[in-house]
């Protein structure tokens, strides 16, 4: 836990997929740019890489309270998306993917100057990953799992390919799509304990939770991300009262090389192409 959270601090964001609502005076040089020529509004997301879309609407920014309309989903598309949907189960180690949302002319105009309207834009933004909440048995098509936010972009005509990590067991599955949700929600904006729906059975048997702990995952996250927490996770256990370890007598010398900082350090390096900059 403490390393996930260093990870996260480092890269100024989480990288599990999440559910972000992002709020701007528009159209302005910092965050949303109207493009005179063509009409078309770039929206700079606080995140990235981002997913999709789930709503957008628009309001004067003098109105209150306010009386904000809604964007059609046919007026926006995601700049730059990253390659989820490849058919391979590695996904880009590059920290791909843009932030950076188009709307389509007339979602905002000058017409109430500079800064005139407020616009609020929904998406979702990071690798879906989820921890396995129920043992599963081999031949199984669906996943009981903690978290579906950002699974719901796969379809059966573009799946989400991606490993099930289980030791010896891991095998590369793909999800269709989100089958249910313990709280209800739906389509993109569906997030929190559900099931995930598999294009076809699995290979091998995979364990549930052990003490409330997911024994594994199924994950879009980039290799880098884990392999970065890892040294962090070390990183932490080696700090002197972290852990203790007890090993019989011998003689014979003590030397040292290297420091927990250090693979601290090597996590942040890994971890440099995902990292997001205000």
């Amino acid at each position: 836990m403490r390393a996930t959270a260093s990870a996260e601090a480092f890269l100024n964001q989480q990288v599990r997929c999440t559910i972000d609502v992002q709020t701007e005076n528009a159209p302005n040089r910092n965050r949303v740019w109207l493009d005179a020529a063509t009409g078309v509004v770039r929206f700079m997301a606080n995140h990235f890489p981002v997913l999709d879309i789930i709503a957008a609407k628009t309001s004067p920014a003098g109105s209150f309270p306010r009386d904000y309309t809604d964007v059609a989903a046919n007026m926006w598309e995601v700049d730059d998306p990253p390659s989820i949907n490849t058919g391979s189960a590695v996904t880009g180690g590059d920290g791909q993917g843009g932030n950076v949302i188009l709307f389509a002319p007339g979602t905002l105009n000058y017409w109430n100057g500079k800064k005139g309207f407020r616009i609020v834009v929904t998406y979702l933004n990071g690798w879906p990953h989820a921890g396995i909440t129920a043992s599963m048995l081999a031949n199984a098509t669906t996943v009981q799992v903690d978290d579906v936010t950002g699974w719901s972009v796969a379809t059966s005509t573009a799946p989400i390919t991606c490993p099930i990590y289980d030791g010896a067991n891991t095998e590369v599955v793909q999800v269709t799509g989100v089958a249910s949700v313990v709280n209800g929600t739906t389509g993109l904006a569906a997030y929190g304990p559900g099931v995930l729906t598999l294009a076809t059975a699995t290979n091998y048997t995979h364990a549930g939770p052990t003490a409330g702990v997911a024994a594994c995952l199924i994950s879009t996250m980039p290799a880098t991300i884990m392999s970065a927490t890892i040294k962090m996770a070390v990183a932490e256990a080696l700090v002197r009262g972290a852990t203790a370890t007890s090993v019989q007598r011998n003689q014979g010398q003590t030397t040292k090389s290297g420091s927990p900082g250090d693979l601290y350090l090597e996590g942040c390096e890994l971890l440099l192409p995902y990292r997001r900059v205000v």
